[in-house]
């Protein structure tokens, strides 16, 4: 067997035995989760730097909708000042908490945290949902920008960061 055949076999040996058969495809899907989200929303340089992050939720199944349970955020001494079972859900025009197919939702991590005292450590948000029945994982991302917030309000900088499922 020449090299060119024997990379051939490893890449298919490597691809059936990868486990991405259909039964493990299928334990892949959930009927619920949930999802953390570090964020810093805090005022920097003297009061002229605005960061901030935005949690976006994207739901990207066929037919399955995902409904955001409940939403939780953390200053980072472990603080929480924000339960969406007392406080509601964020009052951001971008946040909807029942995604349908191939949708997404957003919202500030300052929506829910306020803006952090500059000496804070990195806070965190919990999202909690669930779906009308088994279907992928909600997806989600922290979108980190530096804003000037002087005359000009321009982007100074952004980071995107993938929120985990735990």
């Amino acid at each position: 067997m020449n090299s060119k055949n024997s990379i051939t076999a490893l890449a298919i040996i490597l691809v059936c035995s990868s486990g991405l058969s259909a039964e493990a495809l299928a334990e892949d899907r959930v009927k619920s989760g949930k999802i953390s989200c570090g964020v810093a929303p805090v005022m920097r340089g003297g009061g002229i730097e605005l960061h901030d992050d935005t949690i976006g939720l994207r739901n990207i199944n066929d037919e399955e909708t995902v409904t955001i349970e409940r939403l939780q955020a953390w200053d980072g001494n472990g603080n929480m000042l924000w339960d969406s079972t007392t406080d509601g859900f964020p009052a951001n025009p971008g946040f909807n908490s029942v995604i349908v197919p191939h949708a997404s939702s957003r919202f500030l991590a300052s929506d829910v945290l306020g803006i952090l005292p500059v000496n804070s450590h990195l806070g965190q948000v919990a999202i909690e949902y669930s779906l009308d029945k088994k279907g992928f994982r909600l997806g989600a991302v922290a979108s980190h920008s530096v804003r000037d917030i002087g005359p000009t309000g321009m982007e100074l900088s952004r980071q995107v960061r993938r929120c985990r499922d735990f």
